[in-house]
């Protein structure tokens, strides 16, 4: 008996959370709100994250036996055979997929033995690609095409238990657009050897481990009806917001770590509002302590949602005692 293949993939939902720094509710005290003295406050939330839709994307899957089965089996050792009668030039006869004795490994473009699917939006496949028409537009075929709701059933592929006994390979290629890196209108891989583009797919068997990243490694198959759900995954980005409250003056880092304060050079106000330094180094005086002279300006540190590293172009600078840890910043 031969047996039928579904494939379906899908993306998780991945809760994101972000820190954002905001401006205390709570009034500050008059010593708080000093020149120099930090005002920071952390809320954190969740939000629902948007459905994720395979609309419009393909999946070129590449999959083999090994071994071959024994050639009085009336079934296919390879996906390009088994789907062959619809895929016409993209499929290859029985038995010559060109796969090596090991695992078969995805190179971008259509090729021999690695049928090119058409999502549904859920992530089931919906068609198979046939091939171009003479304007370059794609042409999809349906006949592999069952069930409710439609998805595309591969079948007469041979068992695992078929003599000589053997496993099944499958890897998976995700494509943006619906021709899986082929034609006018490629689209651009979404899977990749070293996950480049942040988007990796296991099978569910491997959610655990997360290894055989984009394959699916030594499956035996079943008579009759087997499937896989691949899961592809991604992982967002995160950021966080500090604010601190500095004073901003003008003035010259000497030799030694020492900054001199001009008070003839105040900070001029520009035509939108703010303030900029002409010819002088922009000080901000935002209540780092931790030095004692110019010489200890490496013990400098501004607190617990202050300044953790300075930014390029800044250093620290000493004033005087009661101002230790002023921040310098010239342009380049």
């Amino acid at each position: 008996m031969a047996l039928v293949k579904f494939v379906r993939i899908g993306a998780p939902a991945v809760t994101l959370g972000l820190i954002a720094a905001c401006g205390s509710s709570e009034s500050p005290s008059p010593s708080q709100s000093q020149a120099g003295e930090q005002q920071n406050a952390e809320v954190s939330f969740q939000t629902s994250l948007p459905a994720a839709s395979f609309a419009g994307n393909s999946v070129e899957i590449c999959g083999v036996r090994t071994p071959d089965a024994d050639a009085k089996y009336r079934c296919f050792n390879d996906l390009g055979s088994a789907t062959a009668g619809v895929v016409g030039a993209l499929g290859v006869p029985n038995g010559a997929s060109g796969f090596p004795e090991s695992t078969p490994t995805f190179e971008p473009g259509a090729q021999l033995g690695c049928p090119c699917f058409q999502f549904n939006a859920d992530g089931s496949l919906v068609s198979v690609l046939t091939g171009f028409d003479d304007t370059g537009d794609p042409i999809f075929g349906n006949d592999l095409v069952s069930g409710t709701p439609p998805q595309v059933v591969i079948p007469n592929l041979c068992p695992s238990n078929d003599v000589p006994e053997g496993d099944w390979t499958f890897t998976y290629a995700v494509w943006t657009g619906t021709t899986c890196g082929t034609g006018p209108t490629p689209g651009e891989a979404l899977t990749g050897t070293g996950n480049p583009n942040n988007f990796v797919c296991y099978d569910s068997r491997d959610l655990a481990t997360l290894t055989n990243p984009n394959e699916t490694t030594g499956e035996p198959l079943d008579p009759g009806q087997n499937s896989n759900h691949i899961v592809c995954s991604t992982v967002n980005a995160t950021k966080t917001f500090d604010f601190t409250s500095c004073a901003l003056s003008c003035g010259t880092e000497i030799a030694g770590g020492t900054i001199v304060i001009n008070p003839a050079n105040p900070p001029a106000q520009n035509a939108d509002g703010t303030f900029s330094c002409m010819n002088a180094g922009n000080v901000f005086e935002c209540g780092c302590t931790g030095a004692t002279s110019p010489e200890t300006l490496d013990a400098c540190a501004c607190g617990e949602n202050g300044f953790t590293s300075l930014p390029d172009g800044c250093t620290f600078g000493f004033i005087s005692a009661d101002e230790p840890c002023a921040i310098i910043c010239t342009a380049p």
